[in-house]
């Protein structure tokens, strides 16, 4: 990706991104997946069983499969970023030309169901059944999870934004000015030509960055949030949810937490999780003020660790009396 001058003071961070989340979150549901999203993966099947969603799925595998190298950009307008409303809304009025020439595009890379060619065509009808499908997909799959998503999003995208440049991204980017490089399943050059960029941090994307297809269109690059070891445990042996400790308490202090089942001084925690020490320092006088982790002074060091109620709180079970 090439930048000029004027695209350095161009870049902004958006999201979370309903109809991004829905489409990538479709492709970890219908691989193989990762190990990260293992549980929700099992809920979201036992959701499109239940909910007879298979229909909704089928199209938009057809459409934006997992293993694709495109697929159309119209069913991920820029107006997501607003909301699943606006995003809908965007998607339904997208102009014929634009879908023609998206669908063109990707066929190039591999054959599309015989459907495609009257919604290339101008049949407005199965536009509104392909918006209807991610509504549908989104609200069974996506929203039950949504809160926690969009905490991690928002989460990255405060830090995407305090950096400010590229070369305070994250590791799935490698700054060399003026280029910035990302590692893509295939070679893709993208030259920014003073438009700027919009990056898009997402929780379900995986490994790889994603950009559009359409290069007349403003550049957008969306790109995976990191999934802490820490937060990608099975859950197994009645141990909490990583996500559902999120939920309950805020992702950086969810991680302190779980830093803290084997005890540590604050400059231990900052480093396992990466953040700063006074942050560190912060969550964990939070986490002790709240009876869930203690303090103690051991030679010349401040020794924390967790208190019966917050092994409980880990452990997903009620603590000995």
């Amino acid at each position: 990706m090439f930048f000029t001058e004027r695209d350095l003071s161009r870049v902004q961070v958006l999201g979370p991104d309903p109809l991004w989340e829905t489409v990538l979150g479709l492709h970890q549901l219908t691989s193989a997946g990762e190990p990260a999203f293992a549980a929700w993966r099992r809920q979201a099947l036992e959701a499109v069983a239940e909910q007879k969603l298979q229909a909704a799925v089928r199209l938009l595998h057809e459409l934006a499969p997992h293993d694709a190298r495109h697929f159309p950009d119209f069913i991920t307008p820029f107006a997501g970023a607003q909301g699943l409303r606006p995003g809908l809304a965007a998607l339904r009025s997208t102009p014929t030309s634009q879908i023609a020439k998206e669908l063109a595009l990707t066929a190039t890379t591999r054959p599309l169901p015989a459907w495609c060619r009257s919604l290339a065509a101008g049949n407005r009808r199965l536009l509104g059944q392909t918006a209807d499908a991610l509504e549908a997909v989104f609200e069974g799959v996506v929203a039950p999870a949504w809160d926690v998503v969009s905490c991690h999003i928002q989460d990255e995208r405060a830090h995407a934004g305090a950096r400010r440049d590229p070369a305070g991204l994250p590791s799935v980017f490698r700054w060399s000015p003026p280029v910035l490089h990302a590692d893509f399943p295939f070679a893709h050059d993208i030259h920014l030509a003073g438009r700027g960029l919009t990056l898009i941090p997402s929780y379900f994307c995986h490994r790889t960055p994603v950009a559009l297809i359409d290069q007349d269109l403003p550049p957008v690059l969306v790109y995976p949030i990191d999934h802490d070891p820490l937060w990608t445990l099975s859950g197994t042996h009645r141990r909490t949810e990583p996500v559902a400790l999120g939920a309950l308490l805020g992702r950086t202090r969810a991680r302190v937490l779980t830093a803290l089942g084997r005890p540590a001084t604050t400059t231990e925690v900052a480093g396992r999780l990466g953040v700063a020490v006074s942050s560190a320092s912060e969550h964990v006088k939070v986490l002790r003020d709240t009876g869930l982790a203690t303090s103690r002074r051991t030679g010349g060091a401040v020794v924390h660790a967790l208190t019966p109620l917050g092994e409980a709180l880990l452990a997903g079970e009620l603590p000995d009396r």
